[in-house]
């Protein structure tokens, strides 16, 4: 059976310095292009022993924001549809609304992003 919450990292560059900032998340959502899209990435075996962060930390202090993605699979009577709430990183949030339309993410592909309109901390 598959880990749960693996290790990720979100990237963020301000000027010329690039901060790593390491936090749990599923393994399934932030692969290939997803991961380009939303800065943020599984973290490399090497990294496994950086510290961690809780995601409701990186929400408050404005390094992350959350988007939903609502997508879908297979068609007609087997039609299925899936809403991820993921993370992106503050500077991407603008163009991931747009990037990851399209974009395959846990086995469907996604139609429409937004942003959250409920407040929520974690």
């Amino acid at each position: 059976m598959a880990a749960f919450l693996t290790l990720h990292k979100a990237t963020v560059t301000r000027g010329t310095e690039t901060d790593n900032y390491f936090f749990l998340a599923r393994p399934d959502i932030y692969t290939g292009d997803v991961a380009t899209q939303t800065g943020v990435s599984e973290a490399a075996p090497a990294e496994k022993d950086e510290p961690r962060y809780s995601v409701a930390e990186l929400l408050g202090k404005g390094i992350l924001k959350r988007v939903v993605t609502n997508a879908s699979s297979g068609s007609g009577a087997t039609l299925r549809r899936k809403t991820h709430r993921m993370l992106v990183t503050t500077a991407k949030s603008l163009t991931v609304l747009d990037g990851l339309k399209g974009k395959s993410i846990g086995g469907a592909v996604v139609d429409s992003v937004g942003v959250p309109r409920r407040k929520s901390l974690h």
